[in-house]
């Protein structure tokens, strides 16, 4: 081989950005949420997480009494799935998985242990990320009484903060940034004025009741401006101009604001010239940009779906995510699956009635809500297989099945994700390992087991014990490549 061209060749490998560790897409930094609560400016104030909490921990007691029954209730697997044999169609005879239980016999230690997560979550955390909604889940109103629920709604963040009260991420959905006019009495011409106007009334009032109050909990220490029915590099531009000069106002330290796009729209996806849009848009944040989430009604509607059959199974959706999948995977921000639009509310007032009409009643509101919780539930379980580990939640009765399927998601497979990586490290990085069972892992399949306990981690439904169960150290959890774990091994 001649050295000259060679060394043209590794120079031109070098210099391609595709190919290098830093590609130039953002990477969000920290841990992503496993779900964002979205609730109306109208209806938000600094009681709204303890009273979501307390309602959500009703209902899991009153509809999920039992551990035992619990997975059924939700829809889930009663026995752990079986990591080893990921092809259904791989044949029983000989199977060497004898630690796991019967596939029909039901794994009451797995239903207690998701009980027990489930419960301990709902305490602890119930709304990990929260955005108060002055869109769609809030409407055109004149501008007096916005300009006030932007006021309360900044005050409400900073006495929650300041309280202990207060998600450790949260921020806003502003309106769309078009230049649509307006005839509900706004003296605004367009719903950008009017979103941007609610967005700086936010911001200022936060800066100034951080100064009042001389305390540094009533700035929130994640705050992120969710930007919707985004079609556009320019809306995103324009939203970045604006939290710089806002930040600059408020005296935020440069990058503080974050932004997440709604992907909600055919249009958001391919440009009139027919380039592919979603990495422009990110990119056009300036670095801001944390997150891309799917809008499952207006993205179904812009894609001709009658509304009956508008749901977030719908091949729409499964469209939408592979695209955002395509454009970001690895490489950008967080992505966040739509809605449950099946809430699991109880059509009955039961402490308002007695006797046998109770009974009944009780027995309705049940059907209704487990109902609704199978639904969210195996949602959020597509979503997961999906790779999109984050969703939206819409009442606080969805909470119960959305942590129900996140503790099954990472639980039930952990005794095989614990046998695999051991024997991959066992391995070292010379290569392929069996983990005692059917398939042979190589070092990409290794890497996703690593992040699934990872996540597991993160979460907080896999405890921490159970990596070292994997052959794990303290230092090892804090290397995210299990090539670079394998390598200090053989070191």
């Amino acid at each position: 081989m001649d050295d000259e061209r060679l060394t043209d060749w590794q120079d031109r490998l070098a210099a391609d950005p595709r190919l290098s560790a830093t590609d130039g897409a953002i990477h969000p930094q920290g841990q992503q949420p496993v779900h964002t609560v979205y609730v109306g400016a109208h209806q938000f104030d600094d009681e709204l997480v303890p009273r979501w909490g307390a309602l959500a921990r009703r209902a899991w007691r009153r509809y999920a009494e039992h551990p035992a029954s619990s997975l059924d209730i939700f829809g889930l697997a009663p026995h752990p799935s079986d990591t080893d044999r990921p092809d259904t169609d791989l044949p029983d005879a000989g199977r060497p998985d004898t630690d796991q239980p019967d596939p029909g016999r039901p794994d009451t230690d797995l239903a207690a242990r998701v009980h027990d997560a489930v419960t301990a979550r709902l305490s602890r955390e119930p709304i990990e990320d929260l955005r108060i909604d002055f869109e769609d889940g809030y409407g055109r109103r004149d501008d007096d009484e916005e300009d006030a629920h932007a006021v309360a709604a900044a005050e409400a963040i900073a006495r929650a903060g300041c309280d202990g009260r207060r998600p450790s991420s949260v921020g806003l959905r502003i309106k769309a940034l078009e230049p649509l006019t307006g005839d509900v009495g706004s003296t605004d011409t367009s719903l950008a004025a009017r979103g941007l106007r609610t967005l700086h009334l936010v911001l200022t009032t936060l800066a100034e009741q951080a100064e009042q109050t001389d305390q540094h909990g009533a700035w929130p220490e994640h705050f992120v401006v969710t930007l919707p029915k985004v079609v556009s590099t320019v809306q995103v531009e324009i939203l970045a101009e604006a939290l710089t000069a806002l930040e600059t106002e408020t005296g935020l330290p440069d990058g503080a604001l974050k932004v997440e796009l709604m992907i909600e729209t055919t249009r958001s996806f391919v440009d009139h010239d027919g380039r592919f849009l979603l990495p422009r848009l990110s990119a056009a944040a300036d670095g801001r940009c944390i997150g891309a989430h799917l809008g499952t009604f207006d993205l179904t509607a812009s894609w001709g779906v009658a509304a009956p059959h508008q749901h977030l199974r719908h091949p729409a959706c499964d469209a939408a995510r592979t695209l955002m999948k395509l454009a970001w995977a690895q490489r950008g921000p967080w992505l966040c699956d739509g809605s449950t639009h099946v809430l699991p509310i109880e059509p009955h007032d039961i402490d308002a009635v007695d006797g046998i009409l109770a009974d009944a009643r009780w027995i309705e509101n049940e059907r209704a809500v487990h109902s609704a919780w199978k639904l969210h539930a195996r949602h959020v379980r597509l979503a997961l297989e999906e790779g999109f580990p984050q969703g939206w939640d819409l009442h606080p009765h969805q909470l119960p099945a959305r942590f129900a399927a996140l503790a099954h998601f990472h639980l039930a497979p952990l005794a095989g994700v614990q046998r695999r990586l051991a024997a991959l490290i066992a391995a070292g990085a010379s290569g392929t390992a069996t983990g005692g069972g059917a398939v042979q892992d190589d070092a990409a399949t290794g890497q996703a087991l690593l992040d699934l306990l990872r996540r597991g981690l993160d979460t907080g439904f896999v405890p921490l014990e159970e990596a070292f169960a994997a052959g794990l150290t303290v230092e090892d959890l804090a290397t995210p490549s299990l090539p670079d774990i394998l390598a200090r091994r053989d070191d």
